[in-house]
């Protein structure tokens, strides 16, 4: 599982090294229960990585992958 401390990290990395994110916030989860959890990302402008909507758990695995490139 990914924490999402742990996603806002690698997003920052993956900024930092020119990639843009998108992330969908789940409302439902922050109108019910006051928490922000990440819904679904999209990493774009870097190779190896398509501009489709990833699950949470994929996009870090993505994105550690991306980033040890």
């Amino acid at each position: 599982m990914t924490s999402t401390k742990e996603l806002n990290e690698l997003i920052a990395r993956i900024k930092a090294k020119g990639g843009k994110v998108v992330v969908e916030w789940d409302a439902e989860a922050e109108i019910l229960e006051g928490r922000k959890i990440h819904k679904r990302i999209t990493v774009t402008n870097l190779k190896g990585c398509g501009s489709c909507p990833m699950s949470p758990v994929y996009a870090a695995e993505k994105m550690r992958d991306l980033l040890a490139a």
